[in-house]
């Protein structure tokens, strides 16, 4: 897995041959479409930790970070 403005993830197994993987919009460009995306919602910064971001979210900013974190996460 490598996680910078994507996330890549790479399935290579037990002979290291690739087998397939995953890519995907990493955290800020994630904040970015959701915010271009949406009519109303903030577009924020990525936080330092996404670890570290309070579930549930108590305002739609700590709400917006949390949900993306647990996606990330998850």
């Amino acid at each position: 897995v490598q996680a910078g403005t994507a996330v890549t993830v790479d399935w290579i197994d037990e002979h290291s041959r690739y087998c397939g993987g995953a890519i995907m919009p990493g955290f800020g460009l994630t904040l970015k479409y959701l915010a271009l995306g949406t009519a109303h919602l903030p577009w924020l910064a990525p936080p330092e930790d996404p670890s570290q971001v309070p579930l549930p979210g108590r305002n739609t900013e700590q709400a917006i970070l949390a949900g993306v974190s647990a996606g990330f996460l998850g």
